[in-house]
């Protein structure tokens, strides 16, 4: 299942905030075109909580000691600072808003399976942070 080494997982880097003033969130957008079905990115994490939801197609979000396979209108949220990997399969679009914990009234502290309703996914599309 996991195809990481400890020492890769320890060694996650933490990325720098993709949230731009004045906006309280963001939302970057990932086809399967984009990752060819190979992981996005080594394991990393990001100082803002995530919810990691998938638009169409099948995601799989990667965490040290879990994967979690997403369907349309599903979602996990990602505590701030906890490394992850995804993968995504052919014609497929998953989708990863980021919310600083300064913007939350609890900040998130453990992972979540989440619904994300069709309304919610076009409001968070919104706020697109690769535009």
């Amino acid at each position: 299942m996991n195809s990481y080494r400890q020492d890769e997982w320890a060694a996650s880097p933490v990325q720098p905030s993709t949230i731009r003033e004045p906006y309280l969130m963001g939302t970057g957008v990932v086809t399967g075109e984009d990752t060819d079905t190979r992981p996005l990115a080594p394991p990393h994490a990001h100082p803002d909580a995530m919810l990691a939801w998938c638009y169409r197609g099948t995601v799989w979000v990667q965490l040290q000691d879990a994967m979690w396979r997403l369907a349309p209108g599903q979602g996990i949220w990602i505590p701030a600072g906890t490394p992850h990997t995804a993968r995504h399969e052919r014609d497929s679009t998953g989708c990863y808003t980021y919310i600083s914990d300064a913007s939350l009234l609890s900040p998130i502290d453990d992972i979540v399976q989440v619904l994300v309703p069709r309304a919610v996914q076009e409001m968070l599309l919104h706020l697109g942070v690769n535009r």
